[in-house]
């Protein structure tokens, strides 16, 4: 029989309501993702203006990812936001919440992804070739796949067009690193059936 999980967090909705929860937690440790889950972690975004992708970049400065981890990735959380799975691992939720609790307000809207944008990273062929691989393959548009994974900024279709075709030789960094998770994620899937 499975265990019941109570756990409580904090919204930075207006009235700062304290939501409380309760879950129940699988054998491997993952519990299901609910919408006060979802509606936390927007809330976030919104309040401080910082993207997951940046706040990863935060993660790492601040020693909250401790090892590299295969699952718990940018691209990961982006599907926690978008629904593309149902449940994932308690700890890896607290971690995000942590790491959006340690921003301080002056930090607030300036998110270390758009100070990034000077860094450049070259767009190699092999790059393009597994970006045009997961593109053919997608069975969504290029707008809404970004819309999905909740693409950074100034990372638009239009763009991701002028890397897939060789138009533009170099990217930002946060750019190349969605792109590479985003890549990743995609891949790894099951094929799509095409309608």
């Amino acid at each position: 029989m499975s265990n019941t999980l109570f756990y409580r967090i904090q919204t930075y909705h207006p009235n700062r309501i304290m939501i409380q929860s309760s879950m129940t937690r699988n054998t491997d440790g993952r519990i299901p993702i609910t919408e006060e889950m979802i509606a936390t972690l927007h809330s976030y975004k919104e309040k401080t203006g910082w993207g997951i992708t940046s706040l990863f970049g935060h993660m790492k400065r601040q020693g909250i990812l401790e090892k590299k981890s295969n699952h718990f990735t940018a691209a990961a959380v982006h599907g926690w936001l978008y629904r593309t799975t149902n449940t994932i691992l308690q700890d890896d939720y607290h971690k995000v919440i942590t790491a959006y609790e340690s921003l301080t307000p002056d930090m607030w809207h300036k998110s270390h992804a758009l100070n990034r944008r000077k860094a450049r990273m070259p767009v190699s062929d092999g790059f393009r070739v597994r970006l045009n691989k997961m593109l053919n393959e997608c069975t969504i548009s290029r707008t809404q796949l970004l819309k999905y994974y909740a693409a950074p900024f100034e990372l638009n279709s239009s763009k991701l067009g002028s890397i897939a075709n060789g138009k533009i030789e170099t990217i930002s960094l946060g750019h190349f690193e969605f792109l590479e998770k985003l890549i990743e994620v995609r891949m790894s899937e099951k094929p799509e059936k095409k309608q």
